[in-house]
């Protein structure tokens, strides 16, 4: 028996329709809105289509029917078509906004359904106002302005239908009614602050990411466009901006669909259908300039060739001719309880370039294809947070991070699956009982009872998009019980692998569980009867396949897959019967699955490819793509045998478990213990980055004092330059781990956009430094040069004063980077600067030089200079083509990977960098104050303090400057992850857990630094540090001088190294916290003592004995505040 034998339904008018000119879509509206003509009230104010009901009242869901088909209508009638049925529409608006009509549509409520359907009406009356306004009475049209201003005073939700009361107003305005302007100007306001950039708006408050189609075509980026053209006399600065976004918006919207014209189904309200090509037609409306590639001919082919696929899809109507709740068939299961059968007529807002003149270059121009060509196979969507995919005839969405701000049913597949499929389309849920109900198709489906309910992602934490080998991932996490970690990776298909996609996870696991991941579900049914596919026989072309480690179906749909990728995990392929009308394309479906079991304490990779082959009727070409599944990427591969030892295991523990997991130290060398993705690993680089300027340092002196020793104290104006700049540089740099580090709230590209901002900015305030220390040589060193040598050294000023630039460069390079994980720049521009700068200070200026040259400090302060420079701008070039730039793999081109430094990334960074730059001119300015009044003691104080620093500052204090930026780096990026991982609205208590996690880095940098600082202390206190001042100075007064602060104050510098590690705390989580101990320990103790230090007299016997009280003691004070200010931080969190 044919299994068509029953017949079918004759062809829709619609569906008949070529969809190939201007023409054709008047008729296609027309044979849309005759239907409803025979659905009218009496009175045509109501159009009742069918019985299944709404949250909202019987009389808005008809006002629905009503109202929604006015989107083509109206646009219908401004084009000049004559349709002669648009009078009933006119009569019912009349009707329904008449208080003494028995049909009248009733009083605005707050939250009435009623708001939404002002939109249709106020874009009608705004450009078909010669059919909807000039023929009313004065009367009909008070009832008209008199409801639809009743709107401005009542409450609305905080999402796009507060532009549902602009459009009221803006029809109301259009033809000369009464409307409120103010109420116009405070909306446009709220809504703008939805819009978050690159064109892209959510839909909604900021707690919540959304970015669905209600960004695009269904609301906010198409009433953008239609408000710029309607709204374009009065408010043009708008109407410009909003044409501007658009623009940004089409370059990634255009992904969105694929080459046969169909749009990649996500989100809540499918069932308003082909509303999702709205936005191109608005594009047209607005009379947008078009962005490259998008001409007036590829917008018209995108708009024509959707069309055209629906116009197959003939089971969206009823047999009356009207439109079904559904996708490509009448389906209940995918709607949302706002879904009334008016609601589908939302689609006629597409209809919205037939408002355009015959003339327009919309109409005039030929449709042309999709502009594949012109576009990447695979490209990162930053705001939406998805990847989309046009490669091996597929076109589909890798998807994390969105979610819908309400309890909206089938939200968790609506919003939570991994991928999302223009051919496939996506399942819903039929029920709560068995997976073959819960449809999981693009899931991980986890149960905990032996199968019958099962729990799929709904909120995705700590979204992300990451770059692997060049190709973006989407990493995103995941707590469906307390004692249940997942985490997933979703990587886009590589080269020679079109057809598959590779999701990864990692399952952590505190109870037994059922585990089971859906390819994506396809067609089920044989071509030759109808009935649902058997297992593979020889001869025919279509089946099913169940094998341990893969699931595979074939039908006239194409060929759906799934395989699991390790050899070692074992799991069970499995093709689920998925319940009928679960999916929204196909009612009956298949699902290939992999199962496996997981016990308690269970720490699981599964690596899993994925394999899509659509196709139209006969299947051909897939088999060779199915044989041949891609290979784990390497970096994949390394990340899966890593281990989180303090992690495991997640089953209930006892007292003593949760004692030594507190104390367990395994993170540390969590995965690779060299990776700079671990602690250890970051902390070695670090270590590497600052031991080569540091041993540079104390070579510096040994070869000037070779030269000089009473030019000793004259290489400290490098460093005294780098204290003044050091105040620049530790405003905006130091801000990077509250902006820049913060991976969990911000996109890798808008990361970027920060990082290069900094690095411009700095780099300009670097070249105006660097000219102003040149200018004013004399005066920097009359302040910081001893006496004597004073005149020798302005030339070296003048010299060195231009590293002020190379340190501005490079401290941005090096911050930016290491907040971006990525510390080997900051390591390649040292490594390099001091290799070749000892090099050459060996060859130039040594006891060892070659030449016959008679070595000077000024030889030597060129010689820094040039490599400062040099290495900088060789770390910046690095980090551009390693950092900024990526290389396409599949077709060899480069482009930009992050943002262009802007006005809005400097405002980022300038907030929390205010605070650090405050605090850092404080204690630098303190600082040098205090160094000028030893320098102006004597030549000896001024050398024996020189020396003093060499020692403290130079390779002792490496470990602390190392342990401090690992400190930072994992402290912030804790706290960005505790902060994506907790609700946005509310006050969130943090447990004690929490603070221990995101404390950890600080105490355990702070009992290292103890560990290595004390010892040191002692040591040098009784040996080595005397006789290493003599070698320099060549005097025994500098040497006694020098051994005397190291004895009275060195001590101070291990409370010091501790303080320093612990206000990594609240420098990465509350700057404004930092600000403020910092300005308490230098305003309440080192200022007072730097004011006695200036009045009481001072001679070489007591001097340092002040001196002493305020370096030593600020250090001591520092400890102590910083340990109050922690601890009252974590007691208020908690």
């Amino acid at each position: 028996m044919s299994v068509h034998a029953n017949g079918k339904t004759p062809t829709h008018p619609f569906s008949q329709s070529p969809f190939r000119t201007r023409a054709d879509l008047q008729q296609a509206c027309e044979a849309l809105l005759t239907p409803l003509v025979a659905r009218f009230t009496p009175e045509c104010s109501r159009v009742k289509i069918g019985s299944s009901t709404t949250r909202f009242d019987e009389g808005g869901a008809q006002i629905e029917g009503f109202a929604r088909p006015l989107w083509g209508l109206g646009s219908l009638l401004a084009g000049g078509y004559d349709y002669p049925d648009a009078v009933r529409w006119r009569d019912g608006l009349i009707a329904g906004t008449d208080p003494e009509s028995p049909e009248f549509w009733g009083a605005i409520e707050d939250m009435d359904q009623r708001m939404v359907e002002m939109a249709p009406l106020g874009f009608t009356l705004a450009v078909a106002n010669r059919v909807f306004w000039d023929p009313l009475t004065e009367r009909q049209r008070g009832n008209v302005t008199r409801w639809l201003a009743s709107i401005n005073d009542k409450e609305m939700p905080n999402t796009n239908w507060l532009w549902f009361r602009v459009f009221a107003n803006l029809g109301l305005r259009s033809n000369g009614a009464p409307y409120s302007h103010s109420r116009i100007e405070r909306d446009m306001d709220h809504l703008d602050s939805f819009y978050v950039g690159g064109g892209w708006s959510n839909d909604g408050p900021k707690s919540h990411h959304q970015m669905d189609y209600y960004s695009g075509s269904f609301a906010i980026q198409f009433l953008q466009l239609l408000y710029a053209k309607l709204a374009g006399d009065f408010d043009q600065p708008r109407a410009e901006r909003y044409r501007e976004r658009a623009k940004e918006f089409a370059k990634d919207f255009v992904y969105y669909f694929d080459p046969d014209g169909k749009a990649i189904p996500f989100g809540r309200s499918m069932t308003y259908r082909f509303a999702m090509v709205g936005f191109w037609g608005a594009l047209a409306f607005a009379d947008v300039e078009l962005p490259a590639p998008l001409t007036w001919g590829v917008v018209k082919g995108l708009l024509m060739r959707h069309f055209r696929w629906w116009a197959t899809q003939e089971d969206m109507f009823n047999t009356d001719g009207t439109l079904n709740l559904g996708f490509s068939y009448a389906n209940m299961y995918l709607t949302e309880n706002y879904n009334s059968p008016g609601s589908p007529y939302w689609c006629c807002l597409s209809f919205v370039p037939l408002a355009l003149p015959e003339s327009h270059p919309f109409w005039t121009t030929p449709e042309e294809p999709y502009p594949s060509a012109a576009l990447s196979p695979v490209k990162s969507l930053e705001y939406p947070k998805h990847i989309a995919v046009h490669r091996g005839g597929h076109s589909f969405l890798l998807s994390s991070g969105q979610a819908c701000h309400y309890p909206l049913r089938a939200t968790q597949a609506k919003y939570g699956k991994f991928a999302y499929s223009a051919s496939f389309g996506y399942s819903v849920p039929t029920g709560g009982y068995q997976l073959e109900q819960h449809a999981p198709d693009s899931m991980l489906a986890l149960s905990d009872d032996g199968g019958d309910i099962w729990q799929t992602r709904r909120v995705a934490l700590n979204a992300r998009i990451e770059w692997h080998d060049d190709v973006p991932t989407l990493v995103s996490g995941w707590k469906p019980w307390s004692d249940v970690e997942v985490e997933s990776y979703l990587i886009p298909p590589c080269d020679g692998h079109d057809n598959w996609h590779i999701r990864a996870h990692r399952v952590r696991t505190g109870r037994k569980l059922m585990t089971s991941e859906g390819a994506f579900a396809i067609y089920g049914c044989r071509s030759d009867n109808g009935r649902f596919l058997g297992p593979f026989e020889e001869g025919l072309g279509e089946g099913t396949l169940q094998e341990s480690q893969r699931a595979l179906t074939v039908s006239s749909a194409g060929a759906v897959g799934i395989v699991e990728l390790q050899a070692a995990v074992e799991r069970a392929g499995r093709v689920v019967l998925a319940d009928p009308n679960s999916n929204i394309m196909y009612g009956r479906t298949l699902l290939p699955s992999l199962g496996a079991d997981l016990a308690p304490g269970d720490q699981r990779w599964f690596v899993t490819a994925v394999f899509a082959y659509p196709a139209q009727g006969e299947v051909d070409g897939w088999r060779e793509g199915w044989r041949q599944p891609p290979s784990m990427p390497q970096w994949l591969e390394e990340l899966s045998h890593m281990s989180d030892p303090v992690e495991e295991p997640l089953a209930p523990r006892s007292r003593e478990d949760e004692t030594r997991r507190f104390l367990s130290l395994g993170w540390i060398v969590s995965g690779a213990w060299w990776h700079r993705s671990s602690y250890l690993g970051a902390l070695i680089f670090n270590i590497g980055a600052f031991i080569l300027p540091a041993l540079y340092g104390t070579l510096v002196k040994l070869w000037v004092a070779d030269i000089d020793p009473s030019l000793v104290a004259t290489t400290d104006v490098y460093t005294y330059i780098g204290v003044v700049a050091e105040v620049l540089n530790e405003g905006l740099p130091r801000a990077v781990w509250v902006t820049i580090a913060n991976r969990e709230a911000r996109s890798l590209e808008s990361r970027l956009g920060l990082a290069h901002t900094l690095i411009l900015f700095q780099s300009l305030l670097g070249a105006i430094m660097s000219i102003v220390f040149a200018a004013s040589a004399p005066q920097f060193a009359a302040a910081f040069v001893p006496h004597n040598v004073r005149d020798a050294s302005i030339t070296y000023v003048r010299v060195l004063a231009f590293t002020a630039l190379s340190s501005a460069v490079e401290v941005a390079v090096s911050n930016a980077t290491r907040a971006l994980d990525k510390p080997d720049i900051p390591l390649l521009i040292s490594t390099v600067k001091v290799l070749v700068n000892i090099v050459l200070d060996l060859l130039v200026i040594s006891r060892f030089h070659v030449g016959p040259w008679i070595p000077t400090i000024n030889m030597q302060a060129g010689i820094r200079l040039g490599c400062d420079m040099v290495a900088a701008l060789a770390g910046l070039a690095y980090f551009i083509l390693s950092t900024s730039f990526h290389r396409h793999h599949w077709h060899g081109t480069w482009s930009w990977r992050g943002k262009t430094p802007s006005v809005e990334a400097f405002l980022v960074l300038l907030r929390p960098g205010v605070l650090t730059l405050v605090e850092s001119a404080v204690r630098n300015a303190l600082y040098l104050w205090l160094v000028s009044g030893i320098v102006a003691l004597s030549p000896d104080y001024a050398t024996a303090w020189s020396v003093f620093t060499t020692i403290r500052w130079g390779l002792i204090m490496v470990p602390v400057q190392a342990l401090e930026a690992t400190s930072l780096a994992f402290v912030g990026h804790a706290w960005g992850q505790w902060k994506a991982e907790k609700p946005t609205t509310g006050r969130t208590r943090t447990s004690w857990d929490d603070i221990y996690t995101i404390t950890r880095p600080a105490l355990l940098s702070a009992f290292i630094a103890t560990a290595i600082e004390t010892p040191l202390c002692i040591i040098l206190s009784f040996t080595g540090c005397k006789s290493f001042a003599f070698f320099l100075s060549h005097s025994t007064t500098v040497a006694e001088i020098t051994a005397h602060m190291w004895r009275t104050i060195d001590w101070c510098y291990i409370l010091y190294a501790i303080s320093t590690q612990l206000v990594t705390v609240l420098l990465a989580t509350r700057p404004s916290w930092y600000l403020g101990q910092s300005l308490v320990s230098n305003l309440c103790y080192v200022l007072p003592w730097a004011i006695v230090c200036q009045v009481v007299e001072l001679n070489p016997g007591n001097a340092w004995t002040y001196h002493g009280l305020v370096f030593g003691g600020s250090l001591v004070f520092s400890f102590g505040e910083i340990l109050v200010v922690d601890v009252l931080l974590e007691w208020i969190e908690s």
